[in-house]
């Protein structure tokens, strides 16, 4: 659903898995990236936010990065970019959404400097 590009449903399925189990943190993560694709960024935002008090926080931002590189090779490119500028806005720790180009051992660059078009 999510990866197909049906956020809606992907919100439906994310949200009745986390009313059954609350502390599913992956799924509450997900409830909030399906929510911000599907264009509900501040609810989206809020789902999120809810991980904040918990030390898995601190490496939050290596599940945007994967996020949004596969919803990038899924093209939705769009989405994945709105994911990442959400990510900054709730001040998710930056240690994997790279500032300055990053570059793969061939000097190309990674699949998240092409979507964020970092130079």
């Amino acid at each position: 659903m999510f990866f197909m590009g049906d956020f809606a449903e992907a919100t439906k399925v994310f949200r009745k898995i986390t009313r059954i189990e609350s502390r599913y943190y992956p799924a509450i993560f997900m409830l909030g990236a399906a929510q911000i694709c599907l264009g509900h960024t501040e609810k989206g935002m809020q789902t999120i936010k809810k991980l904040q008090r918990l030390s898995l926080w601190n490496s939050l931002s290596h599940a945007f990065q994967e996020l949004a590189v596969t919803l990038d090779k899924a093209g939705f490119k769009t989405n994945a970019q709105n994911l990442i500028a959400c990510a900054a806005q709730i001040d998710v720790p930056q240690s994997a959404i790279p500032l300055k180009k990053k570059t793969t051992w061939k000097d190309e660059p990674t699949p998240l400097d092409r979507l964020l078009k970092v130079s």
